[in-house]
């Protein structure tokens, strides 16, 4: 039942990084899965819940990284 949490942070963060191009919604996804799967590591086993974390936060550099582009 724990890894559930850590599972939803994972697809939901995956999520986020594929609707990278998609402002409002894209940004809803990764926050939601940053969220969920920091919820997640508190868990009994926070295996799926650190993927998560690692993919929100891939997803966060690319996301500054083409604002910069878009911006400059």
């Amino acid at each position: 039942m724990e890894e559930r949490v850590g599972a939803a942070g994972l697809i939901l963060a995956l999520a986020g990084l594929l609707l990278l191009g998609v402002p409002i919604v894209g940004w809803l996804f990764y926050i939601l899965g940053l969220v969920v799967s920091f919820w997640g590591v508190f868990r009994a086993r926070p295996h799926l819940a650190w993927w998560g974390i690692t993919v929100s936060v891939a997803s966060a550099v690319l996301r500054l990284t083409v604002s910069i582009f878009i911006a400059g």
